[in-house]
Order: C-alpha cells, then structure tokens, then sequence
C-alpha cells in the first residue's frame, strides 16, 4: 500500500512540474528531420543504396560514414533509422568525433517498409499477376471496396529478413564497400533486428565478427510479450497469450482496407496522441521528447495502407522460434537488457548469454525498459565500442 502511494505522488508530481513548465520540452522536435540535420552540419556522409532480393523485393538501406570498418543495424519492428540518433550521436561524442571516419554503419529498411517493397521486373510481374486471384477485396459498408495493392504481397518472415541481410553484404562486397570475402566489423540488433541476426549468423556464421544485441530474444516473442521479469507458465503462455495476440493482430489486419485505417491514422498523426505520448514519455521517467521518437514512429506506421499490413505480418512473424543452433554462436558478443522491458524480458538475454560462447558480457540496465538505446545511448555507446576493440577512440578525460 505504501508503495502505491508514493507511486501515485511521483507521478503526480512529475505531471505538475510538466503541466506548470518546469520542464523544457519542445513540440516541434522531429527526430528524424533533426538527425538529418545533426549529420549535415558535421559533414557525415550519408548515402541511399539499393539491392534486389531473390524473391524480387527492393532493399533499400543508408551507409553513414566512410570507414572500412562496416556495422549493420538490425531495427526494431517497424522502425526506422530516427530510432538509433541518441546512439549514433553517443557513438560520435564518445569516439573524440572520429567514429564516422574510421566505421560505416549499414541501416537497412526490413522489406515492406520503407520503399523496400516488389519491383516491376517482368518476371516477377508475371509471377504475381497470376496470383492476383488470391488477392483479397475488403469491403465496408462505409467505404467502396478496396484492392491489396501489389506491395501487399511481399512475403514477410524472420527468415527472408535474415536473407536479405545476406543479400545486403553480397551488394556491399559485390560494388567494393568490402572485400570479396570480408565479413561486416559488427552487427547490431535491437528487439527484432536481434532475432532477425541470430538466424542471419546461424546461417552464415562469418557475417560479422562482433555480436551486440539490445533488449534480445529468443524468439517466440508474442508468446512473451508484457511479462517482463518472469513469464507466465508454458500452458498459459501457448493457449492464451500467444493465440490472443495472434487473434488480435490478425482482426486488425483486414482495417488495413477499410475506413477504420483513416480514422487510427488521423488521431495516430495528431497533436493530442502526440501530448498525450510526451506525457508518458514524463511520466514514466523520462525526458518528454522521447515521446517525439514514438509519435514518428507511429506517423510512419500510417504512411500508407500497404506499410501498416506490411508491419503486422512483421509483427507476426515474431512468432518464430529461435532453435538452439541460433543461439548457440561462438562470436565475440555483448547483450544489453533493460530490468523493466515489457516485451523482451531480461530472462531472453539470460538464456542467450548461457548458450553463446564468445558472450564476455551482459549489462543489464536496472532503469531501462525496452528502448534502451534512448534510455542509455551514453552507456550502450561504450560498449559497443568495447565489443568492436575500439578503446583507443574513446574520450580521454
């Protein structure tokens, strides 16, 4: 009881001080407009790139720096590089403002999102067009009906996102960003981007020397979701949690087409879901812009009606399970976990680090829930530099 009662203070006073301007927060902040600018006025290259999949899927994807040492970002669902700027900007302050020189960063888009979506080769158009029978027309009683665009038909899974990382180093060593046989320096997962990893490495074990995976699992995550220090027993994990959110992501699916899209997409745009979001942000602990990063991601989820089908088959490909072979690596690895992660508790990362070999080290931030790289970039900056041996760039104090 006490507990709740100084629970219900603090928040309540953190909504003073945020409601009486104690706090700076500013309303305008647009994370990704700003990092674009923060590259900008530090001349950090940043250039687009672009490979085809097997399947025929565009993959589109950012090199930032101009190094020889090449790091690949695995996102988070659904998100974009915005996500990553308090890290990138940590990586650079930490390095003495050398890290761009000496390292380029690799920030893919996962495909369906983002312009990674089919292409108009011949071939493939006349593989899709006979398929066409199978694409599914959506009516409302409020709207006409409306057809799954082509894009819509991009075949989404932890596997074929794990293939076109394979396909990204086959560009890069093919146009000279590596050498023929040259593996990434690091690859770098979050959430989904780690599980996405674990199986591009059990695949092709030489895709990178160096591990580090921020708030990991070990697959299977809808079936784990919102139980962030023990998870439920097996029984009520598999015919309960996993069937309801498999129930609920497949129920919203269909809105994708309908009327229901233009209203979540209006409110998902607002002003209001934005205040409201600061307000969590400040509630929970921290600074209210970090609501900017959630709303940006929440406007890029309703850029079109194809990208939010196309994040739901994402978020349901989450179902996958890792087998023992992809946790099981001997790479040089470090894992970071947040204690208060709801949706990837810190056991995932237990579990990895029992099974990796070369895993020296796993920081769990006591603080942290599951955006750990806005929460801590100073600190995940560090040991990214740590796992890749990049000691002598750090700061000298």
């Amino acid at each position: 009881m006490l507990g709740l009662g100084y629970l219900i203070i603090r928040i309540g006073q953190r909504l003073f001080h945020l409601l009486t301007g104690r706090v700076q927060h500013n309303f305008d902040f647009s994370p990704r407009r700003v990092m674009t600018l923060w590259l900008s006025a530090r001349g950090i290259s940043i250039k687009e790139h672009e490979t085809i999949s097997a399947d025929g899927v565009r993959l589109k994807f950012l090199l930032i720096g101009t190094g020889r040492k090449v790091v690949y970002l695995a996102n988070g669902v659904g998100t974009d590089l915005f996500m990553w700027f308090p890290l990138l900007k940590a990586l650079w302050k930490e390095s003495n403002e050398t890290f761009y020189r000496d390292v380029s960063i690799a920030a893919p888009s996962y495909r369906g999102l983002f312009g990674s979506t089919l292409i108009e080769d011949d071939h493939i158009v006349q593989k899709r067009t006979r398929s066409r029978s199978r694409s599914k027309r959506v009516t409302s009683a409020n709207t006409a009906s409306i057809t799954n665009p082509e894009s819509d038909m991009v075949a989404i899974s932890i596997a074929n996102c794990a293939s076109d990382i394979l396909q990204i180093q086959a560009y890069m060593r093919a146009t000279g960003k590596l050498e023929a046989k040259e593996s990434f320096d690091s690859i770098i997962g979050w959430s989904m981007g780690a599980q996405t990893a674990l199986h591009a490495l059990s695949k092709a074990p030489t895709l990178a020397k160096n591990v580090i995976l921020l708030n990991p699992t070990t697959g299977d995550n809808l079936e784990y979701a919102f139980q962030p220090f023990v998870p439920l027993p097996k029984f009520l994990r598999s015919n309960i949690v996993k069937p309801l959110a498999n129930m609920l992501i497949s129920t919203l699916r269909p809105c994708c087409y309908n009327k229901v899209w233009d209203v979540l997409g209006a409110f998902a745009r607002s002003s209001v879901f934005r205040v409201l979001l600061e307000v969590g942000s400040f509630v929970g602990g921290n600074v209210p812009e970090q609501g900017a990063y959630f709303h940006e991601y929440m406007i890029d989820t309703f850029q079109s009606r194809a990208h939010t089908a196309a994040l739901l088959d994402l978020l349901l490909a989450l179902n996958a399970s890792c087998s023992y072979e992809e946790t099981h690596l001997p790479h040089r690895c470090v894992l970071m976990s947040g204690l208060g992660d709801f949706m990837t508790g810190v056991y995932h990362a237990n579990t990895l680090q029992k099974n990796m070999k070369g895993c020296f080290k796993h920081q769990i931030f006591k603080s942290a829930s599951h955006f750990l790289l806005l929460e801590h970039p100073q600190d995940a900056a560090l040991l990214i530099m740590e796992a890749m041996q990049l000691e002598a760039m750090k700061k000298k104090v």
